[in-house]
């Protein structure tokens, strides 16, 4: 079964995923730690940021089944992700290189994500520095 590792970089943002190491009840911003890495990597991907061969933690938390963002409706995201990243819509015959070029992104973007929160000072104002965050690439509205 193939897996998707937790990039090392994204180990300060744990607390703010539900159930989470050191998790902050009150600053919980993701339901899963698939979703954080779906939202690490989108930044990654917006911004065009990428980390080639991140270091992945072994444990806490271990790597994530590939079958976990498929159930959790993830699974089109990090395709659409990876494609775009690649510029080939044949990279998704191959499992590996969708996990690795995801994995990528997600380390890419909590290096983006760590430069935001070392930025707001505390755990606390970090909300709203995501909330800035995602509406930085959010589309206009008209």
């Amino acid at each position: 079964m193939a897996t998707v590792g937790m990039p090392d970089n994204g180990a300060e943002f744990f607390c703010f995923v539900r159930g989470g190491i050191g998790e902050n009840k009150d600053l919980v911003l993701f339901p899963t730690y698939a979703h954080l890495l779906c939202a690490a990597a989108a930044l990654g991907s917006a911004r065009g940021v990428y980390v080639d061969e991140p270091v992945l933690r072994e444990k806490d938390p271990r790597p994530i089944e590939l079958e976990t963002f498929k159930t959790q409706e993830l699974y089109d995201l990090i395709l659409i992700m990876v494609i775009k990243y690649c510029g080939d819509v044949d990279v998704v015959r191959d499992v590996s290189k969708i996990c690795a070029n995801f994995v990528s992104l997600a380390a890419g973007g909590f290096d983006e994500m760590r430069a935001a929160y070392k930025e707001c000072a505390s755990e606390h104002y970090w909300p709203e520095a995501w909330e800035n965050l995602v509406l930085e690439y959010a589309p206009e509205r008209g």
